[in-house]
């Protein structure tokens, strides 16, 4: 009788573990489940995504503004890259003439990409030049101090022109120079002037 007994407790032990087995097997596949239904999802939206941003680009050249505007906003949501939607939202606010709007996307652009500051700054100044505002323009080039950027050593040189400021012009010539956006006649005649 006590080796039934061991019999017995072995087979119970074997099917212990089978079902034991079974069960984490089942609660592992149904995890991968969901975590293969969630990345299809998040695939999904990413994909609608980059539809509505390339949607709400054409929409923008196209000049149709408020249907530009909802699908920007729209790929925003789950975009790879929110720098891009902000930009393009930036740019319309700016063909719309509304500044505040403008400026609240190039912040949102910054925050989303802090690597692209000095693109994000070259566009923010051209476009507050664009719009007249010199002081504005000023104070996003001021704030991007220690760059080689060419555009922006242009946009700098193009703001201190506006303001009849010759020294910064003056001063910003040998950088000019540096980057190759003048030569030396080019930067003579500026001295000259």
């Amino acid at each position: 009788m006590i080796p039934e007994i061991g019999h017995l407790a072995l087979i119970l032990a074997l099917l212990l573990f089978g079902l034991l087995h079974w069960l984490l097997g089942t609660a592992y596949r149904a995890r991968q489940a969901l975590l293969r239904r969630r990345l299809g999802r998040q695939l999904r939206r990413r994909e609608q995504s980059e539809a509505d941003l390339a949607a709400g680009v054409l929409a923008l050249l196209e000049g149709r503004y408020p249907h530009a505007q909802k699908l920007l906003q729209r790929s925003r949501r789950a975009a790879a890259a929110p720098v891009l939607p902000a930009l393009a939202l930036a740019h319309l606010a700016k063909l719309r003439a509304d500044p505040a709007a403008r400026e609240r996307e190039f912040a949102a652009a910054r925050a989303a990409a802090p690597h692209a500051r000095l693109a994000i700054a070259q566009l923010q100044a051209q476009a507050q030049l664009e719009a007249g505002d010199a002081a504005a323009a000023a104070a996003t080039l001021t704030a991007m101090t220690e760059h080689d950027s060419p555009r922006l050593l242009e946009l700098e040189a193009r703001l201190a022109r506006a303001r009849r400021d010759w020294q910064t012009l003056h001063d910003l010539l040998p950088r000019l120079r540096r980057a190759g956006i003048i030569d030396s006649a080019q930067a003579a005649a500026e001295e000259v002037d």
